[in-house]
Parts: structure tokens; sequence; C-alpha cells
């Protein structure tokens, strides 16, 4: 399984987009048969693709 997240930030001055960059992060692990463990992995996968995203993003804001 993977599991892929992404987002767009766009910069918008006056109604005119200034600025476009998409942030993606992604993660491949295995299946698993405790349907309950595996939407709990799910859900900590997803925090830290999250958090991983958001410091690239404020990364990016802070070096315009």
């Amino acid at each position: 399984l993977t599991m892929i997240i992404s987002f767009e930030v766009q910069i918008i001055k006056d109604n005119v987009i200034k600025n476009k960059k998409n942030f993606s992060q992604n993660f491949s692990y295995s299946n698993n048969s405790n349907k309950f463990s595996l939407a709990q992995y799910e859900k900590d996968i997803e925090k830290n693709l999250i958090n991983k995203i958001i410091e690239n993003i404020n990364t990016y804001l802070l070096s315009l």
C-alpha cells in the first residue's frame, strides 16, 4: 500500500496568482490483516506526512 498526501500552495495578490507550488509526501507500507491496527498505523503515517509537508511549506514561505 502507498499513502500519498499532496498540497498546493498559491500566493495571491490582488486576485492574481503570483506563485504556486506543489508539496507532496508518500509512504509505502505493508497491508495488515488486523484492520484496527492498520487504521491506527495509517493515522500515524498521515500525521507524519502532513507534518513533513508543513515543514517544507514553512521553509518555502520563509525563503520568499
